[in-house]
């Protein structure tokens, strides 16, 4: 059977969802911790396993037209902006496909 690029179940995506798993649980400790520093140091954590899925997911979608997303052909896709530097949280913006 030929998975379809765009069904979650496809194996090619349990990278993207181990990362956004380890994403999950960083996060999860960070509500539960109360030093700040360790907080901070969490959500970066969170952060960049975030990042991750994110660059593991556009590797998936980028593939062949015949094989990428309806949204991705009609030249619009979604990613996220590492914007740390200004407010220190990812931004999720809508921005054309180059």
């Amino acid at each position: 059977m030929v998975s379809d690029a765009s069904d979650p179940r496809d194996p090619r995506f349990d990278e993207v969802r181990r990362c956004l798993a380890e994403a999950d649980r960083a996060f999860a400790r960070a509500g539960a911790v109360t030093d700040e520093d360790e907080r901070t140091r969490l959500i970066e954590e969170a952060e960049a396993w975030l990042i991750r899925a994110e660059r593991r997911l556009t590797r998936l979608v980028d593939k062949p037209m015949s094989l990428a997303h309806p949204d991705v052909v009609s030249g619009e896709h979604r990613s996220f902006s590492d914007t740390r530097k200004s407010s220190r949280s990812l931004v999720w913006r809508r921005q054309p496909k180059a």
